[in-house]
């Protein structure tokens, strides 16, 4: 993103969640940290498309492998902070929700797998 003539590089995996307030993008980064610069989340949607982010609310855009718990109206990400699922997004979200948790051929979760899990199916 670029922020008063200075481009910055944010990584994916650096990113929890992406708020909207306004006219302004707030990246909440997993260390705690936030920067924020001028956009839409329509924009930042289009840019973390094909990664692990859905959107869940008209002002937020979680990265998956971020959320410690779910349930069906909010989510919760491993900072604490509570994420509201409103219902337009709700049955998007829950779907590319489960389709990062589903099982792969083997019966393995990617969720786990990716977090370097102990993998029966490698010894």
């Amino acid at each position: 993103y670029k922020k008063q003539k200075t481009t910055y590089t944010v990584y994916y995996s650096q990113i929890e969640y992406i708020e909207s307030i306004g006219r302004k993008i707030v990246i909440h980064l997993t260390d705690g940290e936030k920067t924020e610069y001028n956009g839409t989340l329509k924009e930042a949607a289009a840019k973390t498309e094909g990664f692990t982010f859905a959107q869940a609310h008209n002002s937020f855009i979680v990265n998956i492998e971020g959320i410690s718990k779910l349930d069906s109206h909010h989510l919760q990400m491993r900072s604490g902070e509570m994420i509201p699922i409103s219902s337009k997004y709700h049955a998007s979200f829950h779907a590319s929700y489960q389709s990062y948790v589903k099982e792969d051929k083997n019966g393995h979760s990617k969720r786990y797998r990716h977090y370097g899990r102990y993998d029966p199916g490698k010894y």
